[in-house]
């Protein structure tokens, strides 16, 4: 293909930063050309595997890294400090069997109102197969009944034209005494 993009220009492309007129325009030649696209896939694959080592050598080596596990240390510390503060400002353990009961009653509503849910689609699903069943009867009955008409008026005709061939042949039976 003739007109290929300069390596500048796919380079700009490959760290988006064009527009996006020439994006579009540089995606259609990536479509068009095997060779670009090729040389692309390859520019692609070599700033992957550069982004996946410059990664690694910066997180072994960065000089933030203790200063980032302190964080996370201070975060899980209070973290464990809001879970014992709540645990021992929260109400007495309550009656087993009040807390039985109220788990059942959360759970039967749950599942009334799913039961409820599932019926009402199951409802649903069978007012459309039904539908479907009454349009394919109906379409049934419209072809059964156009080709029964066709078949009737083949028959009219047919009888018409035999009613015909007889009168025929009895005018001319009554001529010819002789046969």
């Amino acid at each position: 293909m003739k007109n290929h993009p300069t390596p500048e220009t796919w380079m700009s492309h490959l760290y988006g930063e064009t527009t996006r007129s020439e994006r579009r325009e540089l995606q259609k030649h990536l479509a068009q050309c095997p060779e670009c696209a090729a040389q692309m896939n390859a520019w692609q694959s070599a700033k992957d595997r550069l982004g996946e080592s410059t990664s690694e050598l910066s997180s072994r080596n960065s000089p933030a890294r203790p200063l980032a596990l302190v964080k996370w240390g201070i975060a899980a510390a209070l973290v464990l400090f809001c879970g014992f503060a709540l645990g021992r400002i929260s109400p007495a353990a309550t009656d087993p069997a009040v807390l039985r009961a109220s788990v059942e009653a959360e759970v039967r509503q749950t599942l009334q109102s799913e039961l409820a849910r599932e019926r009402e689609s199951d409802r649903q699903q069978w007012v459309s197969l039904l539908s479907d069943l009454e349009n394919k009867r109906a379409a049934d009955y419209a072809g059964l009944r156009k080709d029964l008409e066709t078949v009737a008026v083949l028959a009219e005709a047919r009888l018409q034209r035999t009613q015909q061939e007889i009168g025929q042949l009895y005018t001319q039976t009554s001529f010819n005494p002789n046969p």
